[in-house]
Formats: structure tokens, C-alpha cells, sequence
């Protein structure tokens, strides 16, 4: 079907087509497994992908396909019979996006690209900006050397796998420098974007200030050949035109249903899925959004009777809902569990989101540890009956909504499956409904549906077996003690925790005893998940860690005259692996973003960071001496010990604040073995 601008047309159709629809009613109690339909699947995942600010997609917080979306699905819920259907609302910050494009002239010959561009990006005028385009590299800072930018248009190559840097650098460079605009493709080495021979094109989320970014847009590989190659044989114009408007305090909408339990119906699970979108996104996340009504519909029809209630809550701003922020992705599930739905950090079992799904589906559950016993207990049982080849199970992760709900208490798991060419069409206009299969995906939704099952029984579904192994493995008393911790402490800590743990897991079932367990699981995820400054999850102490470490490092290095291993110990300490690649306004902007008391710090304040250390100048100064040949190193020594003692004492708070959540954690495990 030809896609609707703003989707408006499509979307009312869809509306009064689900309200005249019947929702069949199962006759004999079966599995919800055996009653999940793969023609629904597809139907609601097609309708999503109609959807979108422009003939290629776009469904954005804050803007008028979010409430589209939001009360299409709230009307899929209707048709299913759920109870307590709504539209919730929240503020953020909306972006819409309506087109790019980039016109060259010069070079041998004109043309005309295709462009895209990132949440947040700010536009150009309505008719662009041009000017003579100059290739400035992967767009880091030294790569300006000798260049004059102002006024003019840059090219940059963009290199996340093996750079590290997100396309808002580029940006601030850019503006920094004076052009008027930049244009970026994905690197050469790099396989985002490179679908269809190198047609794609790409989006993501920008972690763009509207004053630090100048206007910026994608375009494909293959375009990005041609304008190079135009380049190379003569001076080249370009007119870059983005049609993209950021709307602050935007509102954003959500819809949210429920089946309400017959056990213990004031517990819940929460089935989300993320419902915004770049581009059609029928992997990421149409097709997520549509397994997880299909759970909904499968309990209808196969008059399945949860024991707790079952809310269905898609989110939007999964994507992008906030400007001027680096954590400007992940909004509608932080404003869920801190805002509109704050008890769920005590009532919710779990939650089961629903992520990227594209062929040929290699399942992996991103999983607390506190139920992954049980998760992958079920999918194991699916692998055993021949449902799916294998699975793979890791750590929650902070590119998707199961980090938001495992900082507020909530354990979760997080399900997507893919291959390994889904990088390339990630996040492009190539990630299309005609890139599923509907039939491979039913025995891997089964799988999923059947670990969603095994948290809904009337026993306790946790355990701390994973979640000991995890810290013991962080805890290194040598370090600890090298530094000036308590290891004694944490270690008696972890030791009471461990007996805790044994004595409580033979608790038989009970509202008591599952009320105390899960209050120890939520004290736990709670205090104990934070985040690398790289977004791996983490413990708290861990971040500190690696800084001290890399600091004490350092020193030694500079103080046997080794400045090129101190510099490569420094590159791992706090933000200063981009300390060669940025400009120094731009550098301490990243510092700022991530700062506690920060305005807009959203959900990064889960991540617990330690000191951010500024060690731009310092890191500089090693180099320059040392390229120089400049005898010693003394005033640089000097200001990393400074740097190091600040850190250490943070990070022995640390070490004593986890021996206290430890603490409480037992505390509340010993209170479930007295039910």
C-alpha cells in the first residue's frame, strides 16, 4: 500500500475498521502458546509501518503520528476486550521530521541525494543553507587543521564501531568551526547503513544541543562515493536542505491496557514494546510492538486466566524525546516507572519487552539476573522440543528499555532477534515490512511467549545464584585494598548476602514470602545497576575502578618517561577517549551532559556515574612535552594525583555503599525465610 503523509488518512481507516472488528472467544482453555496468531502479527506490524511524517516513515515523540500511533494500538486493545484502556501523556521534546535532501553542482556534473538526518538535529531554512563543500575526514577536531570551514559545507565520514564517536561531535565540530552544515555517511569500515549495496539510508537519535549542532543530515554509502568522487576532480557547492522542526515540551502519548489477574491481581507484568520509530521500522519496533498485542489477543482467544495482571504498555521515545541531553532515548519507560506508574517498582513481577525482530531471528534475551534462571529455564525447554536451534543470554543493556525498568527495581528481559546482517540495515529505510518472514518468527515468539508463562505462576520466579557470581566477580580485594577500601567489610557483606540467598530459596510460596523476595530483588537492582561511561552495564563501584586504575597507570608511566603508555592508560579514564578527537568547548559539553544536577540528565542518573574527570589539558600537555622530547613530566604527575585522590575517595565510598546494599539486600532475604 502507498504510505499516507502524516499517516492520517490510513490511521482513521485502521480506527473504525478495528472498532467493527470481532474479537474471537475461545471456547476450551489452551495455551495462550498454541492460540498466538502470526496473521495478526503481521496485520498490526503493516499498519504501524503505514504510519509516518513522510512517505519513508518517521513516527517521533511529540508529534502527531506519536498520538496516531498511540491511539491506534490503544483501539487494538479495545477490539481485544482489555480492561483500563487509555492514552497516557507525558512531556519531552518532539522532533519532526519532514525531508532532506542534498543538491551538488561541480565536480564534474550535478546531483541530486536523498538525505536523512538524527532526533534532535536542528533544521536548516526552509529554502537550506549552501557552500562549497570541504571533506573534513571522520569530522573529529584535528582533521580541521589548516582547513577554513567557515561559511561552508563539511563532509564527514562516521565511524561508530571502531571510533566511538556518536554523529553530535561531528555536528558540534562542524559549528564550532564556523560551516554552515554537515553532511555525513557511514565510514567505509563500518557496517551501519549499508543495505541495499549501499543505497540506505540512515537515522538515529542525535544527543544533539540545538546551539552546539549545526544542521546535519545522511545520506547513503553510495551517494557518499559519488560526492567524493566530485570532489576529488573539482571544487564542489552543495545546497543541504532539512526540513525538521524541534518542538520543546512536546507532548507524547502512550497507550497502555490491561487483563487483570485471577491469582494475586494487584502484582502485575508489564509487555511493552517501543512504538516510535526512523523510518518504517518494521524490525525495530513495529514487529515488537505486534508480538506483544499478539500475547494479548492469544490470552483471549485461548481463555487463558493470568495469575497476576497483565499490563500492555508500549512506549514511546524509545528512539528520541529529549533535546539538549545525552540521554535523550529511553523516555516514555523512564517516565513510566518515576512518573505515571511509580508502583510498579513494588508491584511489578517483571517486565517483558519486546525488541528489534528481523531474520533470521537468532533469539537473545537481554535479562536481570534475578529472573534469568526462569527466562532462560523456558527458553532452554523451547530449544529442548526442537521450537528454536539456540538462544543466547546477556546482561540488560541501556540501548533499550529493560535497563530503565532494572534501575527502577523492575527485573526484565528484554528479547530481540536478529542476524548478523542486521547492522547494515539498522535504523534505514531498508528495514522494511518486506525484510520479515512471519513464519519463521512464530516458533520464536513462542519461545518468548512460553518464558513470559513460566513468570506467571503462583512460586516465586527469582534468584540471586547469577546475581552473587556477577559480584563476586567484580570484587577484587587486592584492588579494593590497593585503594584504600574496606574489602574486609565487602566481603562480609557478600558472605552474609550468599547465606541469606541459601536459606531463602527453599522459601515455600506465600504472599509473604514472595512480597520479601521480590523487595529484596528491587533493593538490589535498584542500588546495585549503574553504567559504564561506554553504556555497559555495570556496578557502581566499577566506573570508579577503572578510573583510579587507569590513573595510577598513567603516573607510573610518566614517572619511567613512558608518556605514550601514559597516554594510552589515560584514553580508558572517565570521557578522555575523545580528548584527541574533540575540540576542547566540545569536550567539556560531554562532561557537562552527564553531570549530576545537570537539567536535563533523564535517566542517565541510573547510571551512577562517579567524578567526571576533565583531563583534556592535562592529556595534551603529555603529548605535546612528550613529542618535544621536554625533559619530565612533574606538573602533569602533580595533576593526576590530584585527579587520582578525588576519584579514590569515590570510590571507596563506593566499595562501603554496595556492602550496604548487600546489607539490605540480606536483610530482606533473612525477613523471607522467617514467613
Amino acid at each position: 500500500m502507498r504510505k499516507t503523509t502524516y499517516g492520517t488518512v490510513v490511521v482513521t481507516a485502521l480506527l473504525a475498521a478495528i472498532a467493527l472488528s470481532p474479537v474471537a472467544k475461545s471456547k476450551a482453555a489452551v495455551s495462550p502458546v498454541d492460540a498466538l496468531d502470526m496473521g495478526y502479527v503481521e496485520r498490526v506490524t503493516a499498519d504501524l509501518t503505514e504510519i509516518g511524517s513522510t512517505p519513508a516513515g518517521f513516527r517521533v515523540f511529540g508529534t502527531p503520528q506519536d498520538r496516531q500511533t498511540a491511539r491506534y494500538l490503544s483501539a487494538r486493545m479495545e477490539a481485544l476486550g482489555l480492561d483500563d484502556v487509555g492514552v497516557e501523556r507525558m512531556r519531552g521534546d518532539g522532533w519532526l521530521f519532514k525531508g532532506a535532501s542534498v543538491d551538488i553542482h561541480g565536480g564534474g556534473g550535478n546531483a541530486e541525494f536523498d538525505a536523512a538526518s538524527l532526533g534532535g538535529v536542528p533544521g536548516t531554512p526552509k529554502h537550506g543553507v549552501s557552500g562549497k563543500v570541504v571533506d573534513v575526514g571522520y569530522g573529529t577536531a584535528p582533521e580541521y587543521r589548516g582547513l577554513n570551514v567557515r561559511g561552508k559545507v563539511v563532509y564527514a565520514r562516521w565511524d561508530f564501531d571502531n571510533r566511538g564517536i556518536w554523529p553530535n561531535l561531528i555536528a558540534e565540530e562542524a559549528k564550532l568551526h564556523g560551516a554552515k552544515a554537515a553532511i555525513i555517511a557511514s565510514g567505509p569500515d563500518q557496517a551501519w547503513y549499508s543495505a541495499g549495496g549501499g543505497r540506505a539510508l540512515g537515522s538515529n537519535d542525535g544527543e544533539c544541543s540545538l546551539k552546539a549542532c549545526a544542521p546535519m543530515v545522511t545520506i547513503s554509502k553510495r551517494d557518499a562515493g559519488k560526492l567524493e568522487a566530485a570532489i576529488d576532480r573539482d571544487a564542489v557547492q552543495a545546497k543541504v536542505r532539512l526540513d525538521a522542526e524541534n518542538r520543546l515540551g512536546a507532548t507524547g502519548y502512550q497507550a497502555i491496557g490491561s487483563i487483570r489477574g485471577s491469582g494475586d491481581p494487584d502484582r502485575v507484568i508489564v509487555f511493552t514494546a517501543h512504538h516510535d520509530a526512523w523510518f518504517e521500522s518494521a524490525g525495530d519496533d513495529s514487529v515488537g510492538v505486534a508480538m506483544m498485542l499478539a500475547m494479548a489477543k492469544a490470552v483471549k482467544d485461548s481463555g487463558y486466566s493470568p495469575y497476576y495482571t497483565w499490563v500492555f504498555a508500549p512506549v514511546t521515545g524509545e528512539e528520541y524525546g529529549l533535546a539538549n541531553a545525552y540521554a535523550d532515548w529511553l523516555q516514555g519507560a523512564y517516565h513510566r516507572v518515576t512518573d505515571s506508574h511509580r508502583e510498579w517498582r513494588r508491584k511489578a513481577v517483571a517486565a517483558v519487552n519486546w525488541e528489534v525482530h528481523s531474520p533470521p531471528y537468532w533469539l537473545g534475551a537481554g535479562v536481570s539476573y534475578e529472573i534469568r534462571d526462569t527466562v532462560t529455564g523456558a527458553l532452554d525447554d523451547a530449544q529442548a522440543s526442537g521450537q528454536i536451534p539456540a538462544y543466547g543470554a546477556d546482561d540488560v543493556y541501556s540501548w533499550n528499555d529493560g535497563f530503565v525498568y532494572q534501575a527502577a527495581g523492575i527485573p526484565s528481559v528484554t528479547f530481540a532477534a536478529t542476524g548478523d546482517d542486521y547492522w547494515t540495515r539498522y535504523h534505514t529505510d531498508h528495514d522494511s515490512l518486506d525484510s520479515l518472514d512471519f513464519p519463521s518468527l512464530e516458533p520464536v515468539l513462542a519461545a518468548e511467549a512460553g518464558a513470559a508463562l513460566a513468570l506467571d505462576r503462583p512460586q516465586i520466579p527469582y534468584g540471586f545464584d547469577g546475581r552473587l557470581a556477577s559480584l563476586a566477580a567484580s570484587l577484587d580485594p587486592a584492588t579494593i585494598e590497593r585503594f584504600g577500601g574496606d574489602a574486609d567489610a565487602a566481603e562480609a557483606a557478600y558472605g552474609r548476602l550468599a547465606a541469606a540467598w541459601e536459606e531463602a530459596r527453599s522459601a515455600p510460596y506465600s504472599t509473604c514470602s514472595m512480597r520479601t523476595i521480590r523487595s529484596a530483588v528491587g533493593t538490589g537492582e535498584n542500588r546495585l545497576t549503574a553504567l559504564y561511561l561506554g553504556e555497559g552495564t555495570s556496578y557502581p563501584h566499577q566506573q570508579a575502578e577503572v578510573d583510579i586504575t587507569g590513573l595510577s597507570d598513567a603516573i607510573d608511566a610518566l614517572g619511567r618517561g613512558r608518556w605514550r603508555d601514559a597516554l594510552a592508560a589515560l584514553s580508558g579514564v572517565s570521557l578522555n577517549s575523545q580528548a584527541f578527537d574533540s575540540s576542547r568547548p566540545a569536550y567539556r559539553r560531554q562532561l557537562r551532559v552527564r553531570s549530576p544536577g545537570y537539567p536535563k540528565l533523564s535517566w542517565a542518573v541510573e547510571g551512577q556515574y562517579p567524578l567526571l574527570l576533565d583531563l583534556y589539558d592535562v592529556t595534551h600537555q603529555i603529548r605535546d612535552r612528550g613529542r618535544a622530547g621536554a625533559p619530565g613530566f612533574k606538573p602533569q604527575i602533580a595533576d593526576l594525583r590530584k585527579q587520582l585522590r578525588a576519584q579514590t575517595r569515590v570510590y571507596r565510598n563506593r566499595i562501603d555503599e554496595l556492602a550496604a546494599a548487600m546489607d539490605a539486600i540480606a536483610d530482606e532475604l533473612e525477613a523471607a525465610s522467617a514467613c
